[in-house]
């Protein structure tokens, strides 16, 4: 009984750790999106939390537009950037997870406010390109039409861009022939580079804390586990924190963090 009483206090302990690792995230802050467009002009971005750039964007299923081919094309319908393809209905293929397509925003703001904007580009699956006003600001993998020429890659981006222009087109290509999910799910955001920088790097410091908490605390029931009653509900626990610790590390922001140093320590 001491031993189960012991296990209930470390296991309100754990979550409250977690419950202060969410308390830290920052929460976004969403901006209407209708038909393509977002009008930011009245926002000044040097003093306001990034922005999702979510809802409506034009969409082109199978297609891969530049913004000249966008502007002399209709799109084939609206779709909410972070709906990722499985998830649309107006596909009718069966599987709808592979293919390529290309989304168009245009965006408004007031570059005199904002001269240098920076963009959160989350992972994307599974390759992509990034213009902005026909100038690539960033992208992953190889974008093509085919698995045959096709290079997938998953890493979250931040990327500066000095801004001359009110009017912002920003075309993104996707194509996916791998993973079972298509598209986006997570938002692009926007706003001052120091903005956008600050809350990346909360967002990988909230992920290295949870790391480390899950890495202890499955260690911990492993222990306990080891010299108490071995309950099978304590062995359990301990290998779901770490077998969390894969989801965290693998798919959010450390994923950035181990590629980044790896770069740097030519591994």
């Amino acid at each position: 009984m001491r031993f189960l009483s012991g296990t209930t206090k470390h296991i309100h302990l754990l979550r409250r750790l977690v419950l202060i690792i969410s308390l830290l995230t920052t929460f976004d802050t969403v901006y209407a999106t209708n038909s393509g467009q977002i009008d930011l002009r009245s926002v000044n971005l040097e003093e306001h939390a990034p922005i999702s750039l979510d809802g409506e964007w034009a969409f082109y299923w199978k297609k891969l537009f530049t913004l000249q081919q966008v502007q002399q094309h209709q799109p084939d319908f609206f779709i909410h950037f972070t709906k990722v393809w499985n998830k649309v209905p107006q596909l009718k293929e069966t599987a709808k997870a592979y293919g390529y397509a290309t989304y168009h925003l245009r965006l408004l703001i007031d570059a005199k406010k904002t001269p240098v904007l920076a963009f959160s580009i989350p992972s994307i699956y599974t390759s992509y390109r990034f213009w902005v006003n026909n100038t690539e600001l960033a992208h992953n993998g190889i974008v093509a039409k085919d698995k045959d020429h096709y290079k997938p890659q998953w890493l979250p981006l931040v990327q500066s861009l000095a801004v001359q222009k009110d009017t912002l087109d920003l075309v993104i290509q996707i194509a996916n022939f791998d993973h079972y999910k298509g598209g986006a799910s997570r938002s692009i955001k926007i706003g001052a580079p120091s903005r956008v920088y600050h809350e990346r790097e909360l967002e990988l410091a909230s992920d290295m804390l949870l790391t480390g908490i899950l890495v202890m605390g499955g260690l911990l029931f492993f222990g306990l586990y080891l010299m108490g009653q071995h309950e099978k509900e304590v062995l359990y626990f301990g290998i779901f924190c770490l077998l969390f610790v894969y989801r965290v590390i693998g798919v959010d922001n450390l994923y950035f963090f181990i590629i980044y140093f790896l770069v740097l320590t030519g591994i």
